[in-house]
């Protein structure tokens, strides 16, 4: 009897250890898949342009900018993106009461997704001009709504705050989209284009 318990226990831990490595397994598989898990079953359809967030008028920020684009001449869209999100992650945190006024979140580090990306959005434009391919490539600001499995995620709140969602697209000299992202989206997960 002694014997068979002991082999039931060896069993038992051997099935527990193998969950336990699966469940492990799991996460890291979804860590490192989530931008083609996320971009799978989530859609942003635009409804409107918000205009145009313009350029950053904060002297470090543009500086730091300016350094950058002397140091990338050649840089593609793809690179001005990945600093734009980068300064943008690196100068807000998320908060629903927050301003959307790209001055007023730079002195207060605070915004909800209209802050976000209005700032990435001046970011790139910044680059880009600093670059010398502002005539190439643009960011512009959306408003739209965010699609799980073709369901409207809005639909599923009262409150004002979530009718609506903000993110970007970088377009070419002809207006072609070449990326969609939501800065707000990259800032907790590091996901960096979204449909």
């Amino acid at each position: 009897m002694l014997k068979l318990l002991r082999k039931l226990i060896v069993f038992l831990s051997a099935i527990t250890g193998a969950l336990a490595a699966g469940s492990v397994l799991l996460l890291v598989l979804t860590f490192l898949l989530r931008n083609v898990l996320y971009t799978s079953f989530v859609d942003y359809r635009n409804a409107r342009d918000r205009g145009s967030s313009g350029l950053i008028a904060h002297k470090e920020i543009r500086a730091e900018l300016a350094d950058w684009a002397k140091a990338s001449p050649e840089a593609s869209a793809q690179d001005m993106h990945g600093k734009a999100l980068e300064n943008t992650a690196r100068e807000l945190q998320f908060s629903l009461k927050a301003s959307s006024n790209v001055r007023t979140i730079l002195s207060t580090h605070k915004a909800h997704c209209v802050g976000y990306s209005r700032l990435y959005c001046a970011s790139f434009n910044t680059l880009a001009k600093e670059t010398g391919q502002s005539g190439a490539y643009r960011c512009k600001h959306r408003v739209g709504e965010i699609h799980l499995l073709g369901y409207n995620v809005h639909d599923l709140f009262s409150s004002p705050s979530f009718k609506d969602h903000d993110f970007n697209v970088i377009t070419d000299s002809k207006g072609t989209v070449l990326l969609a992202t939501d800065p707000n989206l990259y800032d907790y997960s590091y996901i960096s284009k979204v449909n």
